[in-house]
């Protein structure tokens, strides 16, 4: 994952340096015109990765299917965080879901 990462150009050495890594501790970025796509080692809403694997929607890009989190399990955690910015944004979602 970290080799894919590089190729998106997320500087990523600090992580291939590690002695001991710990995935729950790691966090990628990377930002777009348009948007920003994290990259979540756990979330903080009482969601079970099963349940959420379940729920995950998938895009096919160039014949690969990429899942991510389902539009309502990312507002949970959002929601469980709490942040101003995690609350903004839960507004922007469901405004842009209704106008779709």
């Amino acid at each position: 994952m970290l080799n894919a990462l590089a190729d998106m150009e997320i500087d990523v050495q600090q992580f291939k340096d590690e002695k001991t890594p710990n995935p729950k501790k790691s966090f990628f970025k990377k930002s777009f015109d348009d948007y920003t796509l994290d990259f979540l080692p756990e979330l903080k809403a009482s969601i079970k990765f099963h349940q959420a694997y379940k729920r995950r929607e998938i895009v096919n890009l160039a014949g690969i299917d990429i899942s991510y989190l389902s539009l309502n399990d990312l507002i949970t955690d959002k929601e469980a965080t709490s942040r101003p910015k995690d609350l903004r944004d839960i507004e922007e979602l469901k405004s842009r879901n209704i106008n779709e």
